[in-house]
């Protein structure tokens, strides 16, 4: 999540990932395949478009989570000894095999779950509702939801728009938004968050002679 999140990756992107893929010392992460649910079972194949294919320069918290999550594996991979499959896979079982893509969709829901204080309270003895949180970081997490505050029941191609949508607020020119998202065109990022763009233009007009009265007479003329 916080990678798909972090960069804009599609699920299947996130899915695909290889540590082949991840540079941490460059910070450069590469899609290079992705791996999506087929009719009748998963496909590993190439990205959704040319463009699709690209290399994606990391911020720091996600080199970070990355880092610590590689120590996590590699204590899991010591553990399970002649058992490990070496696929490679960022994302993997606690084997080391591929992990389904709808764990991502599982996953989303159960930060949703975590950020309902109203389930957390009424289910707080089962033992579903703590599924993936630590012990020792249970009382930390309930210490943080706050009532009223629950997230949306959101998909993990939200958390892609997520990222573009926070990008843009932030003024991250749309032609790297584009690129990061794997657009092929700039015109489809445009189409998609024109409604982001528009809103962000509208609140950063400038005013260049807000300073000026017209009681001092000095203000341009409009034809001017």
């Amino acid at each position: 999540m916080f990678t798909a999140l972090s960069v804009g990756l599609r699920r299947g992107e996130v899915m695909g990932l290889t540590w082949a893929d991840v540079d941490l010392d460059r910070r450069i992460l590469r899609v290079r395949q992705t791996r999506v649910m087929g009719e009748e079972e998963i496909e590993t194949g190439d990205p959704k478009t040319v463009n699709s294919r690209r290399d994606i320069h990391l911020p720091g918290s996600l080199v970070v989570v990355l880092r610590e999550h590689l120590k996590a594996q590699e204590a899991a991979r010591a553990k399970a000894g002649s058992a490990w499959v070496g696929t490679g896979a960022v994302f993997a079982t606690a084997l080391g095999d591929w992990t389904h893509p709808d764990n991502l969709k599982r996953a989303v829901q159960k930060v949703v779950e975590w950020s309902d204080l109203a389930i957390l309270q009424r289910e707080a003895d089962k033992p579903w509702v703590w599924k993936g949180v630590p012990r020792e970081h249970r009382a930390t997490l309930m210490a943080t939801v706050r009532a009223g505050e629950a997230l949306p029941m959101i998909s993990p191609h939200d958390l892609r728009h997520t990222y573009a949508t926070l990008a843009l607020r932030r003024g991250v020119p749309v032609e790297v938004v584009s690129k990061v998202l794997g657009h092929a065109r700039v015109s489809i990022t445009l189409d998609v968050y024109r409604h982001v763009l528009d809103n962000e233009r509208r609140a950063l007009v400038v005013d260049l002679f807000e300073e000026l009265r017209p009681a001092q007479g000095v203000m341009p003329s409009a034809v001017n």
